[in-house]
């Protein structure tokens, strides 16, 4: 059938609205046949195909004369209708619209007095122009993506008319005996098809001359950031410089007068255009803004009406109740954090309004949790930030300027300083991130002084980086440290809830489970920050691009070429996946297959991790780069070694994989293999760890216990046998023993009534009548202390009913004899010493 039949099918079809539906059995069946194609060779299904064999293509052929007005009337309708889709001026208009309104923008930034130097903007005013540059460029790529999607769309449709026109000519051509009305639809056919077909044609030179315009502004967009990024490394390169005199100097020097009313208007004035302008740019992302904050608040509200109705049994509950007491103030915290996701493009005002509305916002909601030296500090934090953007507002460089920077930096040294004493609020505060917390303020402390001593210098560049970096980490740190509690809050309270605690690794490993959930979250929280604090400081881009060289430069050891990037994107795949391996397996094994047998869940979780390592072996060798060429000749050499060398390592590793699919012993049995005995703790392919009752941990090779006699005593059964032995001395009678023995045991809980108690009278010692006593206990663990507590009890039983627990007894005959019979041997002087 050809392309333009299934595309008409296709269309009537969804025309109707009916649904093709593939039986199971046939999707089962293509699969299989699709599988077997493509494993079988290509060499021999071209071997299959005969030399000399031409295939016509169906388009080749013609119509049948019997279905030429139905063909005719299926030609007709797909052509008509590529004419009316295609005849629209709408579709390109639109986008030619709106590359009108995007270069109105542009042109309007081009001729911006504030930008149109930029050797003399504020590396303030360089990266907003440049998020501006890349917010066109995200708008003209969008646009292009249309105009190209559009495009292949035409040359698809294209396509299916030059189909239908080659096919109505070879019709026109096989049969020369058609009927006049035949003929005439043919004719109308193919004079509609080549109507289309120009249609079409100058549909596609309108959409090509639309593309190359969105090329070229591209074009421009990418020669002005690459203007920017120079003035931006120019910028950089001066930090390190003295750009301005001495602070004493500068003060000395006349300067202009300052109308301070005209600074604040202008000011006020360019913010103003700033809101303007990201309202009107960013409509469609502020939408989505306002539906994340409603979804957000309608979460916190569910979550504080459930807190509200439960009853709370400790302290900890009642401070989650607190913290979630306020659900609109902190929707509009976290939606204020994250606002660098909503708007990527934003200028630099946009972000530090948000930062600003995150910061008051969570001094609101902490004012009654927090105690009042924390909440105090808090305040200093929220002023220093203030204080900043204010200034930021006033976008004129003068003396003033450092004057403000050189008080900030005074302020941040203050601040540090009261924060790092003995009764600062984090040295009341237990948790792990502390330390390195106060660790940094150290640090940030000495870049204050820093900042301090460049402003005198004249190094205002440095001075200005330095704090604006300091204060950016430390309202980026406090609202981090926001968030973090929030997120751990909420972990609290699935801990605390029904649908956590029904969870078995939340019930069995509580204290585990939120200690590493909350390393996850402190570790995130960290890579964030540091991630702002580059950002903030300048470091981000120049950083990245050392680390990208670095990662990317190609080392060669003799024919071998490879790079370190290579080798820690290997490294890291295979950590993550054994971390991930270990997860999963515990998550199989604790939460998952809980209700199956502990042998089948011990196994499953055990092949489940090992073949997600080797899963992540495969992608750790895709990371690195490595060919598959040279893949094969290290399995190569992998196998020789594995006959040579490694004999004992494989024969482990495949003893292990029977131990995991025939399970004579599982995890937590009781096992003896020769002289050692022992509980399994762990089961590995290479090697298990049997825990002795000592309290040392055997590892046995897996070898050595496939090839070994193995006594398990818990394999299908956990019961044991208790065996004593008791002699009585000789005149007891055998019965009344028997009867005490049995009320005895009858008292002890431990022992099972069935098997039912043993008791023999095993034989007639030198010195007792020997008993044997049998017994059963549920666990092989308390089969020791049932044995003590038995022994204790027949003692006492025995004393009470008046038998003797014999002893070994010896008669001793004394002989007199005459003094004279012994012989009297003088004791040398040595051994007489010795002996004293």
């Amino acid at each position: 059938m050809p392309n333009w039949e299934v595309y008409l099918r296709h269309y009537q079809v969804k025309k109707r609205g009916e649904r093709c539906i593939i039986p199971k059995c046939s999707c089962i069946l293509l699969f299989l046949i699709s599988f077997c194609f493509v494993l079988l060779p290509i060499k021999t299904v071209r071997a299959q195909i005969p030399q000399d064999t031409i295939a016509i293509a169906e388009e080749d052929l013609p119509y049948p004369k019997a279905s030429i007005f139905l063909e005719a009337e299926r030609s007709l309708a797909i052509i008509r209708r590529l004419i009316i889709k295609y005849d629209k001026k709408t579709l390109v208009e639109q986008e030619t619209d709106e590359l009108k309104k995007i270069r109105e923008q542009i042109e309007e930034t081009r001729y911006d007095p504030r930008y149109t130097i930029l050797s003399h903007n504020t590396m303030r005013r360089l990266t907003d122009l440049k998020r501006r540059w890349n917010f066109f460029r995200s708008e003209l790529k969008r646009l292009e993506s249309k105009v190209l999607n559009r495009y292949i769309g035409i040359e698809e449709d294209s396509e299916i008319l030059e189909e239908l026109q080659h096919r109505w000519k070879v019709t026109q051509k096989a049969y020369k005996d058609l009927p006049v009305e035949a003929r005439t639809r043919e004719r109308e056919v193919l004079r509609e098809v080549s109507k289309a077909i120009k249609v079409l044609n100058n549909f596609s030179l309108e959409n090509l001359s639309l593309q190359s315009e969105i090329t070229g502004d591209l074009i421009d967009i990418e020669e002005n950031n690459q203007r920017i990024d120079e003035y931006i490394k120019a910028y950089r390169n001066q930090i390190l410089t003295q750009n301005e005199p001495p602070l004493w100097k500068a003060l000395r020097e006349p300067t202009d007068t300052l109308n301070t009313k005209e600074v604040i208007k202008e000011s006020l004035k360019e913010t103003k255009l700033t809101l303007e302008r990201f309202k009107i740019e960013n409509k469609k992302n502020i939408n989505i803004h306002l539906l994340s904050f409603g979804l957000t608040l309608f979460f916190l509200v569910y979550l504080f009406l459930r807190l509200r109705k439960q009853k709370f049994t400790n302290k900890e509950q009642e401070y989650l109740a607190a913290f979630y007491s306020k659900p609109f103030v902190l929707a509009i915290y976290f939606n204020a954090f994250f606002v660098y996701r909503f708007y990527p493009q934003a200028a630099t005002t946009i972000n530090e309004i948000f930062i600003l509305i995150a910061l008051f916002t969570m001094a609101i909601a902490l004012y009654h949790i927090l105690d009042q030296t924390k909440f105090r500090a808090l305040l200093y934090v929220i002023s220093a930030f203030v204080f900043f953007f204010a200034h930021n507002l006033f976008l004129i460089i003068s003396i003033v300027h450092r004057i403000y920077y050189f008080s900030l930096a005074i302020y941040l040294f203050i601040l540090f300083r009261w924060l790092l004493k003995r009764g600062s609020p984090l040295r009341f505060i237990d948790h792990p991130i502390i330390p390195p917390t106060l660790f940094l303020i150290n640090i940030g402390m000495i870049f204050s002084v820093v900042a301090l001593l460049a402003n005198l210098l004249g190094f205002y560049l440095l001075s200005r980086v330095i704090v604006s970096g300091l204060i950016y980490s430390l309202s980026m740190g406090t609202l981090l440290f926001m968030l973090v509690l929030m997120i751990r809050n909420f972990v609290s309270i699935i801990f605390f809830s029904k649908t956590g605690r029904a969870l078995h690794i939340i019930k069995n490993f509580p204290d585990l489970m939120k200690k590493r959930i909350f390393a996850v979250i402190n570790i995130l929280a960290v890579i964030y920050w540091l991630i702002t604090v580059s950002y903030s400081l300048v470091l981000y881009d120049p950083v990245m691009t050392i680390l990208k060289e670095a990662l990317e430069t190609p080392i060669q050891m003799g024919t071998v070429e490879f790079n370190v990037g290579n080798l820690i994107s290997f490294f890291v795949t295979i950590w993550v996946t054994i971390l991930l391996s270990k997860f999963i397996q515990f998550l199989l094994a604790e939460e998952f297959l809980v209700d199956i047998p502990f042998g089948v869940r011990t196994t499953v979780s055990l092949v489940a991790s090992y073949s997600l390592i080797a899963i992540g072996f495969l992608l750790a060798i895709a990371a690195a780069g490595i060919e598959l060429d040279k893949l094969t000749i290290i399995f190569g050499a992998l196998g020789v070694g594995i006959g040579f060398g490694f004999q004992n390592i494989s024969n482990n590793l495949f003893s292990g994989m029977i131990l995991a699919f025939e399970r004579p012993f599982q995890v937590a049995d009781i096992i003896e293999v020769g002289e050692l005995k022992g509980r399994v703790k762990k089961l590995g392919f290479r090697s298990s760890v049997i825990r002795t009752f000592d309290g040392a941990e055997v590892i046995v090779p897996n070898a050595h216990l496939v090839s070994n006699e193995v006594i398990n005593w818990t394999l299908s059964d956990h019961r044991r046998r208790v065996e004593i032995f008791i002699g009585v001395s000789y005149g007891t009678e055998p019965e009344k023993v028997r009867k005490t023995i049995t009320q005895t045991l009858s008292q002890v809980e431990a022992i099972l009534e069935d098997p039912p108690i043993r008791i023999y009278m095993d034989e007639f010692g030198q010195n007792a009548l020997r008993f044997r006593i049998r017994f059963w206990v549920s666990r092989f663990e308390i089969g020791l202390k049932t044995k003590d507590a038995v022994t204790v009890a027949l003692n006492k039983a025995f004393k009470k009913a008046g038998i003797v627990i014999a002893f070994p007894q010896r008669d001793i005959h004394i002989r007199s004899v005459k003094k004279g019979d012994i012989p009297d041997k003088k004791i040398p002087p040595d051994q007489n010493n010795e002996n004293s």
